[in-house]
């Protein structure tokens, strides 16, 4: 038995608000609206987090015009058992269970990462050229931004149009675009933050100038990118240390200055101030060379932890769960 459901028929999710929406899904499910030429299609994947509603949104939004395509479109919403969790779309991934966007291997052994690479193998089927996934973010002060997974031209051709900024996951994090990467073109949208209107506008507008650079609408789209950023290095928080967001020192292992989401998408230089500790051994820190030496990335003078390197951080968020499940991320500017 497949492990998602497959429809050629959108028709009972017409007129249904996000909530009934999800409730009349059973399992990861893939809808495919038929377009006129067979022989080529696009994929848009949506809700691989389940609190992450903008790309829902957005296919129910457009499948609500009634479409007809020049080409297959296919649209997948993915984490249905935790967006299907009360109160619907707050929660992440099913508690317990594994990070959606971290199971995309090539050699499956979780029953996730089993459903994972079955939709992999599904989607090596179809004549995609172009993939599509739309998330969002805790954060409220950070920019929407793309994620890429390689700087090849394809992919750079879609990041220069959709992605402000474009941040290259080179550290086999087991995210989709990753594999599918080898399919077709294969990006990342972050279009803001988790429930607003913002994203839910923000993610619609990105559908469609996907369309119109895959063929499946007509129209130009202007350049956005202002920087591509490389060298992904991962730091999560341990998951035994206490953790809090502050205005100054407060009773815990750790005290993260409370507006550490206004670094995300900026130039930090090193000696930027983070926060209060007795000590680094706090972190793990990781690269696509493996894990990494905390003192390369942190300093700790007289109680206060400074960033020591210039990097361009990004998904910091004052929230603990992310901070230890998934962390943030620095980068460094890509000099072409």
């Amino acid at each position: 038995m497949k492990k998602y459901d497959y429809y050629e028929d959108v028709s009972f999710l017409i007129g249904k608000t996000d909530k009934e929406a999800i409730l009349l899904l059973k399992k990861p499910s893939v809808f495919k609206i038929t377009g006129k030429d067979n022989s080529k299609a696009v994929l848009v994947s949506t809700l691989i987090h389940g609190h992450e509603i903008c790309g829902f949104r957005a296919f129910l939004k457009e499948i609500n015009s009634k479409p007809e395509y020049p080409l297959d479109v296919y649209f997948a919403v993915g984490n249905v058992q935790a967006a299907q969790i009360e109160p619907l779309f707050s929660n992440r991934l099913v508690p317990g269970g594994q990070n959606f966007n971290r199971t995309w291997i090539k050699e499956p052994k979780t029953e996730m990462e089993q459903l994972s690479f079955e939709l992999f193998e599904f989607y090596k089927t179809l004549p995609l050229v172009g993939i599509l996934d739309l998330h969002s973010f805790t954060a409220t002060d950070t920019l929407p931004h793309g994620f890429l997974p390689d700087t090849k031209e394809e992919t750079l051709k879609l990041a220069n149009k959709l992605a402000n900024y474009g941040f290259v996951t080179d550290s086999n994090l087991g995210a989709m675009i990753e594999l599918t990467t080898d399919i077709a073109p294969s990006l990342v949208i972050e279009c803001g933050t988790n429930g607003s209107k913002e994203a839910d506008e923000y993610a619609f507008e990105t559908l469609h100038k996907f369309f119109k650079l895959t063929g499946v609408e007509e129209g130009n789209v202007e350049d956005v990118n202002k920087g591509v950023f490389v060298n992904m290095t991962n730091v999560k928080i341990k998951s035994a240390v206490t953790v809090v967001w502050a205005d100054e020192k407060q009773d815990a292992q750790l005290t993260i200055r409370s507006d550490i989401s206004k670094l995300n998408i900026t130039e930090v230089k090193a000696g930027e101030f983070y926060g209060w500790a007795n000590t680094l051994d706090l972190f793990v820190i990781k690269n696509k060379d493996g894990l990494q030496n905390v003192e390369d990335w942190f300093e700790l003078k007289d109680g206060k932890v400074y960033i020591k390197q210039d990097v361009v951080p990004n998904l910091m968020s004052a929230n603990e769960k992310i901070a230890k499940e998934s962390g943030f991320y620095f980068f460094k500017r890509w000099e072409k």
